[in-house]
Order: structure tokens, then sequence, then C-alpha cells
């Protein structure tokens, strides 16, 4: 499959992330199995690849160590949660290729930009792959408003818990548009509810964004809107509403998952953090 996108288009995020996730060699070593990512690899998602990797060397690491620990919530998830919702979805194929979802008891609500979302589904089409009932694909522009009305028109049911993943998602976000999702009124979460994103500092951003500018000549990513320190982070969630907060450095999960020596060592640069919102009600 080729593709004619702008190779520096921030959609072609996703297609750069399945160049990793398709390469056994590399991913084998995290234990990230993705059964579908070759089907996705294209020219301008090499493109964007090399040139992640040329201004971070911790870009295929940590996003495969990122992909790991993402996959292991859904699994623990799936069995307590009747919705899953994820936002800029790309060609995240978990929903289907895990046997978790086999029942068909957990709806997933498939969130990206309309191209991206007929783009994957013309993809697996052509590889003879179904999309079961259960995912429901909702093309939206994340920084529009109208986000939980599309979804409530697909069937998302506000008064049920629901699993929300933001991966890789928000340091391409506006930073207005990121506050807006984590504000848990904004998708009007049921109590009983988890969100699940990752973030940097704005010091990596910042640093990122220098190295960018010399290559594109321009920045691309976008300043994290609340404090980036995991203390202060843990802090203003529970001010929102988000209880058993944690957050993670991406560095020590990678410590503990690669195997063999690690050639990069950046803790305190990227991180996963994991809230729960209000109180669950007992039955």
């Amino acid at each position: 499959m080729n593709s004619q996108r702008d190779p520096m288009s921030i959609q072609v995020t996703a297609d750069a992330l399945v160049v990793l996730r398709a390469n056994e060699a590399l991913a084998g070593p995290f234990g990230v199995v993705d059964p579908y990512a070759a089907c996705f690899v294209t020219d301008a998602g090499k493109r964007m690849a090399g040139l992640a990797e040329s201004v971070d060397p911790s870009y295929a690491p940590f996003n495969l160590v990122r992909y790991r620990y993402f996959t292991e919530q859904i699994r623990e998830a799936a069995s307590r949660y009747h919705q899953l919702l994820i936002l800029g979805a790309g060609y995240d194929t978990r929903s289907i290729s895990m046997p978790e979802f086999g029942g068909g008891s957990v709806e997933v609500f498939e969130v990206d930009y309309p191209d991206k979302l007929a783009c994957k589904q013309h993809v697996l089409s052509q590889a003879g792959v179904a999309a079961p009932s259960y995912i429901k694909q909702v093309p939206a522009d994340l920084a529009q408003p109208d986000l939980l009305r599309r979804l409530c028109a697909m069937g998302f049911q506000k008064s049920v818990p629901v699993l929300v993943l933001m991966e890789g998602l928000v340091y391409f976000l506006a930073s207005e548009t990121t506050a807006h999702l984590l504000d848990p009124k904004t998708l009007e979460l049921a109590a009983g509810s988890s969100v699940i994103f990752d973030y940097w500092p704005n010091n990596r951003i910042n640093r990122l964004n220098q190295r960018i500018e010399e290559k594109l000549g321009h920045p691309l990513f976008c300043p994290f809107p609340y404090p980036d320190t995991p203390a202060d982070l843990q802090r203003t969630l529970a001010g929102l509403g988000y209880r058993n907060v944690v957050i993670r450095d991406l560095d020590a999960l990678a410590e503990n998952i690669q195997r063999g020596p690690r050639e990069v060592v950046c803790p305190n640069d990227w991180f996963i953090a994991k809230s729960e919102y209000g109180t669950k009600k007992q039955a």
C-alpha cells in the first residue's frame, strides 16, 4: 500500500507506528505482537519513522513499551468494562486480534479523522478481515465540540462506565483540546470509568520541537496544558474528580521489559497516567 499524504502530516504518525510493530525483530524483544501491522506499512510511514528516530533515540523502544503497557491494560479491563473508547485510534487493531473481545461483550468506539478510519477499513477489507459488529467507527475531529454527540449517535452510553484510551495522542493536540478531553465533564464520564493516556513533559516537547524545526522549519508538538511532574499532575487530576491516579515513568517500564543491554536511558521524559473517575456505585 502506498500513501500520498504529506510525509510530515500529523496523521502519518499512525503509519509510522505500524512500521515499528511490523518489524518482528524490533518488536519481538518487547513482547509486542501485532498481526495486522504489516498490512498498514506505507512509504510515508517509513519516512515519518525515519524522521522520528533521527530526532529521538527513544522513539522505537518507548513506543513499543507503551504499546505493550496499553495492551496489558486493555486485556485486564476487558472483563470489567462494556465500553472501550479509543481516541485517535489510527491503525489500532487490538479489538480485532485480542481474544478478550471475541465474545462481543465490549462495545469499542474508535475515533479518528474520517479519511484515517476509511483507510483502515479499506486496508482490512483488502486483507480479508471483516470488522466485527461490536466495533463502531466514529469519524471526528477531536478539536470540535460535538464529539459526545457523535459518540451517542453510534450507541455510546453515558451512564455506563467506559475505559478511555489516549495513546500517543496528547502531544499532537492543541493544549486546549487536551485539557478539554481530559475534563471528565466533556464526555460526561460515568462513575467508575478509567482514563489512560501518555504525555511528555514540556522540556521534552521543547527539545524535540527544536530538533524538528531544524529539519522541517516548523515545530510539530504542542505544550502539555497541565503541570507535568507526576506529583503535580496527580493533584491536578484529583482536582478534576479522578481518583487512584497512577503515573508511570516509561523508562522504568522499559527497564523491566527490554531484554539485553539498554542503549538509551531517558528517565522523567515520558509518562503514562492511569486514573479512575468518581466513586463507582456499589451493586
